[in-house]
């Protein structure tokens, strides 16, 4: 998506601010299920479970309340221009690939120059 040509720049600045606030408080959340269950495998004491799972809680109720608010900023008529179905296809379909191409990567494989990966590498300049 974009914003509108004539979208108020303070706003602008505060759904930017808004999503990077959201990916942090995901974050957090991953961090903390991975700590939880690395406890929980290690046996850890229930005081520091209740800790976690509160520190959870705290993050993904954060994480929500953002999602709400970027929806609602979203919504502004004339604010944001949303993605075309084509775009977000296209940008899946570039997650893939990439994915793809990584795992590839890290087997020691080559890619064939004839191959979808391959074209995708050349238009990247990768």
């Amino acid at each position: 998506g974009r914003f509108a040509a004539d979208a108020v720049p303070c706003e602008m600045r505060g759904l930017i601010e808004n999503r990077k606030r959201m990916a942090e408080e995901g974050k957090q959340v991953a961090q903390a299920r991975t700590e939880l269950a690395e406890l929980k495998g290690r046996g850890g004491d229930a005081s520091a479970r209740e800790a976690l799972e509160a520190r959870i809680k705290t993050h993904e109720a954060e994480a929500l309340n953002l999602r709400d608010i970027i929806l609602r900023q979203e919504s502004i008529p004339g604010f944001w221009i949303p993605p075309t179905p084509r775009y977000v296809t296209l940008e899946a379909e570039e997650k893939r690939l990439v994915t793809k191409l990584k795992i590839f990567k890290a087997s020691g494989g080559a890619v064939a120059a004839g191959s979808i990966e391959g074209q995708f590498l050349r238009k990247m300049g990768i």
